[in-house]
């Protein structure tokens, strides 16, 4: 332990700063006893002062430090201060007449941080004090802080086990009253308890940034403070000091007003050795504060190990978890029986800090950069051992992201098996709940695997010792690679038996929603099923994944429609023997048949421009990882309907023998609420596999329909086509003048005739197109012309209403305004403003260069493209992929 007794070694002082000097992180301006004599103290009544250290060491630890006081009211130049150098007065200002008492700020005022407002409270004639505690090992700047004088060591603090802990050792004052320093809602100081050298409880200390304490003194006076400091250096192990602090409350200070004499102090009995002196134990137990398992690249090799420093976990056991919990009843907000049914006794650490400063570790890539890495890195839990007995029947450990069943939202699970994995990127950090169902220690065997810059697959396996509910002396557990500990690697689980439906549609409430394309390596052959079961607690559940209808029913801003992360790429079924070393799992996409775009993104993947595209030649592959777990995934369509997308799995066996299968997956993109136009009915849409592809999916052309002219209205009729394996959901129908602009109709599928009124006169021929869950079909060719003789009385044309089918709770698509307005979909041409549009014509109000509409809600003028229209038109009634002739503001879904 390095400590310095001010008592003896004060005066004697060889490496200080001299009194006000500007600190840069890495410099200190020497000043000898006699110096710091000679200056009368600096008096501060406003600013921003705290009680901090300066560090000295090298290479970045700690190996001695030095209390005292650092003025940090300028954030670009701090300023450190030997205890008998500064005083602290707290003046009129700072009296709170509604206490009765001197009281400085806390730290709330800041909030929300504003231009300007520290510096207005800090500063002028009425400014006023900020008082706190800090390390003063900032290294970046923002609204609160700078970067500070000990920021050359913060990494030796971050990695430590445990944070610095400040403490009150002793109080002295004439005056009639006490000082308080409070600690939330816990406790406080108290000079009138510490007055005897009772020490009062320590209070934790920001490793990065400042903590604001406030002070509350109940009576004028002069108030000396002696507070120690223990700081556990990661490489040094415990670095103390102590000093005597002056605080001058309420009156005027003296001119020969002399700084407290520093009070010697012994360091406390119970400073515990830190990893420097581990005495006979060559490991350390972490207890306390905030710790990650990182991997990090050693000699261009992929290596675990904790915090900055990568140590070793056979050095390392983590211990210490709050009091036993029980799974709680689900609700709509919070949802835990991915640990286990409702009343499970289960024992966790945490997920962030807690006033008893449980020990919470997280999973952390913050060493390694994107461009050091051409995959996402995989976790693996490939088994463990509690209390010496491997993967025991009752005990299971889940590591769950959020509070939720989905088995996506559990990055291990033991209820689902080993290995259990997931993935994450680079650059990140991240806390999950750690939950065991029951006490004991525990060896859990963990890899990390990735593909590294230069191309090669890495990884490494470690054993994290864990010591879980009450022990009676945790420090005393040996880490499991010390105690010759082993978990067996995991066995290739056996390719499950699909059962093969009709087709199953993937369109549980997204609560529930889950379906992993599980890939599985035996005999040398590959395959690939669906596991369809959404949460934790539902048993596996496999289909044939070319009976599965997808639904990507998120909607997006610029009209895309996306699953995200309901599927999951899973290859938990291939281990590292199935394949030849060094290589992994390659996706490829075939040709995709739909009317828009296809796109698959995996966000965890540091490659850019990551993924498949249907619409980039370049994206036609990626790899997969063995033995993982993708399940930060979009799939994302650019317009609504059906969609036929193969894909092929293939790897190398051991041998170099190639190896690969293909499945052709079905999506159906749209709204998935029944009551949203433009919706279709999964049960509608035949799986791909079946036939349905490029050509065939959307309906024949129908015949030339017939037409009849009686006045001025024209009737038209025909017979439906071959419906291309999707029933067929409506009709175009486009009724064309020798010159000038045709008038359009849309009808609903079981409706094959319609009139159009107040035709104006002139030669007129009729065409029709069908439309199913795919798309639109090729129009039909003309009718026989037809003569309208008279002209409509009145400034434009209107639709007869036509027959239409009987009435139902969904209204059939069609243009004109409705009580119960839809989103626009996808597609071309502008949304009018009252009633919507088809490229240039406008239903029911004015168009979007501000001219009239027809004021017929049922006709619409095109211009010149008038091809587009009767695809576009058509299309509406099926799939909404086109335009949704209702107007209405759609609420963009973030997801």
């Amino acid at each position: 332990m390095v400590s310095r007794p001010l008592s003896s070694t004060l005066k004697i002082l060889t490496a200080a700063v001299i009194v006000g000097t500007s600190l840069s992180p890495s410099t200190a301006t020497a000043a000898g006893a006699a110096e710091r004599n000679a200056v009368p103290p600096v008096v501060f009544d406003k600013g921003n002062l705290i009680v901090a250290p300066l560090m000295r060491g090298e290479n970045g630890q700690v190996e001695s430090l030095e209390m005292g006081w650092v003025d940090k009211t300028d954030l670009s130049d701090y300023r450190w201060y030997a205890p008998e150098q500064a005083v602290l007065h707290l003046t009129e200002r700072e009296f709170d007449t509604s206490l009765g008492a001197y009281r400085t700020a806390d730290a709330d005022f800041l909030f929300p941080p504003t231009p300007g407002k520290r510096d207005e409270y800090l500063n002028g004639d009425a400014g006023r004090v900020l008082f706190g505690m800090s390390l003063a090992s900032g290294t970046s700047v923002n609204p609160f802080n700078g970067v500070g004088p000990n920021a050359a060591y913060q990494a030796d603090i971050d990695d430590a086990e445990r944070p610095a802990r400040f403490t009150l050792r002793d109080c002295s004052t004439e005056a009639a009253g006490t000082l308080r320093v409070p600690d939330g809602f816990a406790h406080a100081w108290d000079c009138a308890q510490a007055r005897d050298g009772d020490p009062q409880p320590p209070m934790t200390g920001a490793k990065n940034g400042d903590t604001v304490k406030v002070l509350h003194a109940t009576a004028p006076g002069v108030y000396c403070l002696t507070i120690d400091l223990d700081v556990l250096s990661a490489r040094n192990g415990t670095v103390w000091d102590a000093a005597t602090y002056t605080i001058v409350v309420g009156q005027e200070v003296p001119d020969d007003l002399r700084p407290c004499a520093q009070v010697g102090v012994a360091p406390p009995d119970d400073v515990d050795p830190g990893p420097g002196e581990p005495g006979e134990r060559p490991w350390a137990t972490i207890t306390e504060g905030h710790h990650d398992l990182r991997a990090g690249i050693v000699d261009n090799e992929l290596t675990l190990g904790v915090n900055a420093e990568l140590t070793p976990w056979d050095e390392v056991v983590i211990a210490r978890t709050p009091p036993a919990a029980t799974v709680p009843p689900p609700t709509s907000m919070s949802d835990l029986t991915a640990i286990g049914p409702e009343g499970t006794p289960y024992w966790y650490f945490p997920i962030s800090s807690s006033r008893e400063n449980y020990v919470w570790p997280g999973f952390s890539t913050e060493s390694l950069d994107a461009d050091q890495l051409r995959s996402p890195l995989t976790f693996s839990l490939n088994g463990f051992t509690r209390d010496g007995v491997l993967n025991p029947e009752d005990t299971d450990v889940a590591l769950v992201s959020t509070a939720s069943p989905l088995r996506n939202r559990s990055w291990f699970n033991t209820r689902l098996g080993t290995p259990s994995a997931f993935q994450i990127g680079a650059r990140a950090h991240a806390h999950p709940l750690w939950a065991f169902t029951r006490p004991g220690v525990y060896c859990l065997s963990i890899s990390v695997t990735g593909q590294l810059a230069d191309g090669h697959w890495s990884g490494d396996t470690g054993l994290l010792t864990m010591v879980v509910g009450d022990h009676e002396d945790p420090e005393s557990v040996a880490p499991c690679a010390q105690q010759d500990i082993t978990v067996p690697e995991p066995v290739a689980p056996s390719v499950p038996a699909p059962v093969s439906p009709d087709r199953h549609i993937a369109d549980e409430p997204h609560s529930t929603r889950n379906v992993a394309l599980a890939s599985y390596l035996h005999d040398g052959e590959l395959e690939v099923v669906a596991d369809v079961a959404g949460t934790v607690a539902e048993p596996d559940t496999y289909v044939d994944v070319e009976r599965v209808v997808f639904r990507p029913d998120s909607p997006r801003g610029d009209g895309t429609w996306r699953d995200a992360t309901s599927m999951v790429l899973d290859t938990g079924g291939i281990t590292p023997a199935d394949v030849a070393p060094g290589t992994a799992v390659t996706l490829s996409l075939g040709e995709v048949a739909g009317p828009g775009t296809f796109r698959y993104e995996n966000i965890s993947d540091p490659v850019s421009p990551r993924g498949l595209s249907s619409a980039d030649p370049a994206l036609t592959s990626t790899e997969l990882p063995i033995a993982s777990r993708a399940g930060t995934t979009w799939w994302d369509f650019s317009a609504a309907g059906v969609y036929c997308v193969p894909l092929t799995w293939s790897a190398t066996l051991p041998g170099g023998q190639p190896t690969s299968v293909t499945k052709t997956l079905t999506f159906l993109a749209g709204p998935g609420d029944s009551t949203s136009p433009g919706h279709i009915d999964a049960g509608d849409v035949v799986p791909c596999a079946d036939g349905t592809g490029p050509g065939t999916s959307v309906p024949m052309a129908p015949e030339a329909p017939e037409a009849s002219a009686d006045g001025t209205t024209v009737s038209v009729s025909w017979n439906a086509p071959a419906d291309g394996g999707f029933p067929i959901t409506g009709y175009g129908v486009t009724l064309t003048p020798e010159s000038g602009e045709p008038l359009i109709r849309a009808v609903t599928g079981d409706v094959r005739s319609a009139d159009f009124t107040e035709v104006p006169a002139g030669t007129w021929t009729a065409t029709v197109n069908a439309v199913n869950a795919v798309g639109p079909s090729e129009s039909s060719a003309p009718s026989a012309p037809v003569l309208v003789t008279a002209s409509p009385p009145g400034p434009s044309p209107g639709p007869s209403p036509g027959p239409s089918p009987d009435p139902a709770p969904d209204p059939a698509p069609g243009p004109g305004p409705h009580p119960d307005p839809a989103p626009p979909a996808a597609g071309p041409g502008p949304v009018g403003t009252d009633g919507g549009t088809v490229n240039g014509g406008t239903t029911g109000g004015p168009d979007m260069n501000g001219g009239p509409g027809t004021n017929g809600g049922g006709l619409a003028r095109t211009g010149t493209e008038i091809g587009r229209v009767l695809a576009l038109a058509a299309l509406l009634l099926s799939t909404g992929a086109g335009l949704v002739l209702w107007r209405r503001t759609r609420r963009e879904h973030a997801v």
